[in-house]
């Protein structure tokens, strides 16, 4: 009988099959963890092709040196007393469009009419994708509405600029836009 230096124990003697199965296992195991960090490493990289580089807020350091203009800002928002309700189509058109109404009311609930009402609205899975938003008076008053391309669900941030003569107010909103958190949305 001819045996392989492989299946001779360092004793001379044949290794039984149990032996080989267990002096096969650890090398096996390591080719399977660097086999593992091989696939973690192109799912890491195919991401980070496929996404893109990372979104950074436009003009980032003029809005640092800026913050006191920012804090008065926000003083004189808060001093007015105005209020925002945004809303967005459950659904998007089959171009992707959906209507977006914002609706201003002053500090006693009335509605803020013949504003000029403008802003950016932009999905935070892609913050580079800054949609501008130029929105115009409807019916009732105080609404104003527009169209924008918004084709995927999800949470948006929607920032608005209503100007009524010398008076300017500013509001961020974070909105989820499109079904609800944890709706499927297939047909049948």
């Amino acid at each position: 009988m001819t045996t392989t230096p492989a299946a001779i124990a360092p004793s001379g003697n044949a290794l039984t099959p149990s032996q080989r199965r267990a002096a096969r296992f650890w090398p096996m195991l390591v080719v399977c963890l660097i086999g593992g960090q091989i696939a973690l490493a192109s799912l890491a990289v195919y991401l980070a092709v496929i996404l893109g580089p990372p979104s950074v807020e436009p003009n980032y350091y003029r809005q640092a040196i800026d913050w006191n203009a920012h804090a008065a800002q926000q003083a004189h928002n808060q001093a007015l007393g105005w209020r925002v309700d945004v809303q967005a189509d459950l659904r998007s058109a089959a171009d992707g469009m959906r209507t977006i109404r914002i609706t201003l009311l002053d500090e006693r609930g009335r509605p803020v009419t013949g504003a000029s009402v403008t802003g950016i609205v932009f999905h935070h899975a892609d913050g580079r994708n800054r949609i501008p938003l130029a929105c115009e008076p409807v019916e009732p008053p105080g609404v104003y509405a527009t169209a924008a391309p918004l084709p995927h669900d999800g949470l948006h941030e929607f920032r608005i600029e209503a100007t009524l003569g010398d008076t300017c107010f500013t509001h961020r909103r974070e909105l989820h836009v499109g079904a609800p958190t944890g709706m499927f949305k297939w047909s049948r």
